[in-house]
């Protein structure tokens, strides 16, 4: 058991939500903080509100609820397969890369962002 979260949520018009998550601290506490946070996005999701708007609210909602000797990295986005574009917010995670077919790599920006493959 642990912190790590990944996960892929399948969104209306053929859009998809992709997390990459991680509590600091292991076992059973950071894996039940990270199922928390889990079902608040898989809830948040459903509303179609803005990327920015959902950041603040799992921020909002984890802070609220957790002591201060815990916190969340956390980056998460929505890619929009028939055009595309990958909008999303980086909230203290590492920075993600993308791998080129052509083995080229590429740091994505800081912060909230849209990236067009």
């Amino acid at each position: 058991m642990g912190g790590d979260y990944y996960d892929v949520i399948p969104l209306a018009h053929g859009k998809y939500v992709i997390a990459i998550g991680d509590v600091s601290g292991k076992g059973t506490p950071a894996s039940l903080l990270m199922a928390n946070v889990q079902a608040t996005i898989r809830t948040l999701v459903q509303f179609d509100l803005p990327l920015a708007e959902m950041t603040s609210r799992v921020n909002h909602l984890i802070y609220e609820n957790t002591g201060n000797d815990k916190f969340i990295t956390f980056f998460w986005g929505i890619f929009d397969p028939a055009t595309n574009v990958f909008r999303y917010v980086n909230a203290g995670h590492n920075h993600p890369f993308v791998l080129r077919a052509d083995k080229s790599i590429e740091r994505l920006p800081k912060g909230e962002s849209s990236w067009e493959f």
